[in-house]
C-alpha cells in the first residue's frame, strides 16, 4: 500500500501457520505503520519506509515459533522503527537503516528461546540502531551464519558442532536422516546458544537446493560436504550410479555456490569450503567415479577462487585421507589395518580433525584462497 500522509496502516496475524503480512510507506509525512504476529508458526512480517519524514514502523512477535519480522528505513528523516519479540522460540527480528538523517532503529527481546535480533545502519547521518535483550535463553545478536550440507553424521556433523561452538548460527541439511539431524540441531541450539535450522533434501537436485535457499536470507560460510561413494569396476557401473555420484559430489557444489554467491557479493565477504578427497588428487582403482567427482571439485575450487578473490570471497577445499566415517564401513577390518600401516600417523583421521581445520579455514586469513589442503596424516 502507498501511504501519503497522516495515515496509519495496521496488520496483525493472530493465529497462523506460514502466514505473511507486509506494509510499505513509499512517501509520506507523519505516517505510521504497525503490525504484530500474536501467535503462529513460520509467520513473516515485512515493513518498509522508502521515503518519509517523521514516519514510524512498529512490529511485534508476541508468541510464535520460527517467526520473522523485518523492517527497513531506506530513506527518511526523523523516522523510527521498532521491533519487539515478547516471547517465543526461534524467532528473528531485524531492523535496518540504509540511508537518511536522524533516524532510529531498535530491536528488543523480552523473553524466549533461541531468538535473534539484528540492527544495522548502512549509511546516513546521526542515525541510531540499538538491540536490547531483557531475558531469555540462547539469545544471540548478529551471529554469522554457516550453511553445511550433509550434516547429520560423520564429517558434516563434526563440522556443524565446531561452527556452533565458534558462535555461528547454522542451516544444516541431509538427505535421509531427518531424526538424526533434528536431534543434532536441538542439541547444538541448547549447548552453544545458537540458532539452528534444518532442511531435508537431495543436494544433487537444483530444484531442491533452490527450495533450501528460499529459507536462507544471509550466509557467511558455505560448507559443501554432502557426498556419496561407489566402489566397483567402472565396466560394471551403471549410468545411473555414475550420475548419482557426479551430481551429489560435484553438481551440488555448483548449485549451492550459484545461490550463495550473490548474498556474499552484496557484503563483499564470504567463505566457501568444499570437502574433497585425496582420490581427487591421485585417483583410486575401483573408485573411478568418486575420484573423478572429487578431482572435478578440486578444479572447481581453484577456478572459483580466482573468480571471487576480487570480491573478498575465499574458496578452499580439504582433501581428506582415510577418515573414520560410515563411508569406509564397506572395508573389512583387515583392509583398514593394512591401510593404517601405510599412514605415518598410524591411525585413521577423525571427523573432528577435519572439523577443526574447516573452522580455521573459514575464520582466519583472507589471503588464503584456491588451495586444496591435504589432511591425511602423511599418507599420500
Amino acid at each position: 500500500m502507498d501511504i501519503k500522509m497522516n495515515i496509519k496502516a495496521d496488520n496483525n496475524m493472530n493465529d497462523a501457520v506460514n502466514g505473511g503480512t507486509g506494509s510499505t510507506i513509499n512517501s509520506g509525512l507523519n505516517s505510521g505503520m504497525s503490525g504484530a504476529i500474536n501467535s503462529g508458526v513460520s509467520d513473516r512480517m515485512e515493513s518498509a519506509i522508502n521515503n518519509g519524514e517523521n514516519s514510524r514502523i512498529e512490529g511485534a512477535i508476541n508468541k510464535g515459533v520460527s517467526g520473522r519480522m523485518e523492517s527497513a528505513i531506506n530513506n527518511g528523516e526523523n523516522s523510527r522503527e521498532n521491533a519487539e519479540i515478547s516471547s517465543g522460540t526461534n524467532n528473528r527480528a531485524s531492523v535496518e537503516i540504509n540511508s537518511g538523517i536522524s533516524n532510529r532503529a531498535s530491536v528488543e527481546i523480552n523473553s524466549g528461546i533461541n531468538n535473534r535480533a539484528d540492527a544495522d545502519i548502512k549509511n546516513g547521518v546521526s542515525n541510531r540502531a540499538s538491540v536490547e535483550i531483557n531475558s531469555g535463553i540462547n539469545i544471540r545478536e548478529n551471529n554469522k551464519m554457516a550453511l553445511i550440507t550433509g550434516a547429520s553424521r560423520g564429517i558434516g556433523r563434526a563440522i556443524a558442532e565446531a561452527f556452533a561452538k565458534g558462535g555461528y548460527d547454522l542451516t544444516l541439511t541431509c538427505k535421509n536422516n531427518e531424526d538424526m539431524l533434528t536431534e543434532l540441531a536441538a542439541y547444538l541450539s541448547v549447548r552453544y546458544s545458537i540458532s539452528c535450522q534444518t532442511f531435508i533434501g537431495d543436494m544433487s537436485s537444483f530444484d531442491t537446493v533452490s527450495k533450501l535457499f528460499d529459507g536462507v536470507d544471509d550466509i557467511d560460510v558455505l560448507v559443501n560436504n554432502a557426498g556419496v561413494s561407489y566402489m566397483g569396476l567402472l565396466s560394471e557401473m551403471s549410468p545411473e550410479d555414475w550420475k548419482r555420484v557426479i551430481d551429489t559430489n560435484l553438481s551440488s557444489a555448483f548449485y549451492t555456490c550459484k545461490l550463495a554467491i550473490p548474498m556474499m557479493l552484496r557484503k563483499k565477504s564470504g567463505k566457501i569450503l568444499n570437502i574433497s578427497s585425496v582420490w581427487g588428487n591421485y585417483g583410486s582403482s575401483t573408485e573411478v567415479a568418486y575420484s573423478a567427482s572429487k578431482g572435478g571439485l578440486n578444479s572447481f575450487t581453484k577456478a572459483l577462487a580466482k573468480e571471487l578473490a576480487p570480491s573478498n570471497i575465499q574458496v578452499n577445499a580439504i582433501a581428506c585421507g582415510m577418515i573414520d566415517t560410515d563411508m569406509n564401513r564397506e572395508l573389512s577390518r583387515d583392509e583398514i589395518d593394512r591401510i593404517i600401516e601405510d599412514i605415518p600417523s598410524n591411525r585413521m583421521g577423525k571427523p573432528t580433525d577435519v572439523a577443526r581445520l574447516a573452522l580455521q579455514l573459514c575464520t582466519d586469513n583472507e589471503y588464503l584462497t584456491g588451495q586444496i589442503i591435504t589432511l591425511d596424516g602423511g599418507w599420500i
